[in-house]
Parts: structure tokens; C-alpha cells; sequence
């Protein structure tokens, strides 16, 4: 029997730890999140979330914690949840390109840890240290450099 995650205490913690909605700005670009899904019990992705989308067998083991929107939708919306059975955070984006969920962390605390620290850097004055790779490698070091958030990192010490 496969362990799975508790989708309450997944929501407890991101409530907890949380804005409900935060933006960032981005080298003039807008990056939204809304985490207000977790007022309410968690819930697989539904093809009404998706617009009538057929759903993938893997995007039915998300827990959907969040939504993600860069550039206003003209960049990308994603949906943000955590692996059933492994913990893991992913992000979900059907319109991407290539593969559709991909990974931002190996779990939900060092989601919630490396969410805060980025804040911290793109925060009002941005305080984009050089080292931010370095700093939120260590805080993920399996996932860090297959993530979202390497890419993210990559584009803001070098632009």
C-alpha cells in the first residue's frame, strides 16, 4: 500500500505560512500567486479546472494547493500542488510546451521555506544577493537543480 500525504495538514501549513495572494515583480513583469484554495478542504485537479482539458492520470495524484499566474496569463498560469504519495511540490501548466507538471521542491516545508526566501530577495527594495542559487540549493538540495526555482535564480543573476 502506497503512503500518501494528509491533504489537511498540507493546507494547515500553507495557510499558516502563507500570504493568501502575493505578487512580485520581475524584471517589469508580474508574477501572482493566489493560495486562496486553502480556505477549503484540498482537491485533485477536476476537468473543470481545466476547461473541459482531458486529465492525465499523473495530474490526478496532485493535491491543488494554488494557482500561479506570470505576466498577467500572457507568460503562463499554473496550478501548484503537492504529489500525493511523495510529498513533492509540482507545478501544472497544460498549455507548457514540453512537460506539463514540473517540479519546484522535494517537499512542502522546503517549498514553504524557499517561497519565503525568494519573497525575501524580490521584495520591496528587491535584494537580489548573487548568491541566491547557492541559498536556495541548500535549502532543497535534491530538487533545487531540476526546479523552477533554478531556472527562476538563473534568470535573475543573469539577465
Amino acid at each position: 500500500m502506497k503512503r500518501t500525504i494528509d491533504p489537511e495538514s498540507t493546507r494547515i501549513e500553507i495557510e499558516k505560512h502563507l500570504s493568501t495572494h502575493v505578487h512580485w515583480s520581475i524584471a517589469g513583469e508580474s508574477w501572482d500567486f493566489d493560495f486562496s484554495r486553502c480556505q477549503y478542504p484540498l482537491q485533485t485537479i477536476v476537468a473543470a479546472d481545466l476547461n473541459g482539458c482531458p486529465i492525465q492520470d499523473e495530474w490526478k495524484t496532485l493535491y491543488i494547493f494554488g494557482t500561479a499566474d506570470y505576466a498577467e496569463g500572457g507568460g503562463s498560469s499554473e496550478f501548484l500542488g503537492v504529489q500525493r504519495y511523495t510529498g513533492q511540490v509540482f507545478g501544472l501548466d497544460v498549455e507548457r510546451d514540453k512537460r506539463e507538471m514540473f517540479l519546484f521542491n522535494s517537499g512542502l516545508e522546503r517549498f514553504i521555506q524557499t517561497f519565503q526566501r525568494v519573497e525575501e530577495f524580490l521584495g520591496s527594495p528587491p535584494n537580489l544577493a548573487p548568491s541566491m542559487s547557492k541559498i536556495l540549493l541548500e535549502i532543497d538540495p535534491d530538487a533545487f537543480p531540476h526546479s523552477e526555482w533554478r531556472h527562476l535564480s538563473e534568470h535573475l543573476e543573469n539577465p
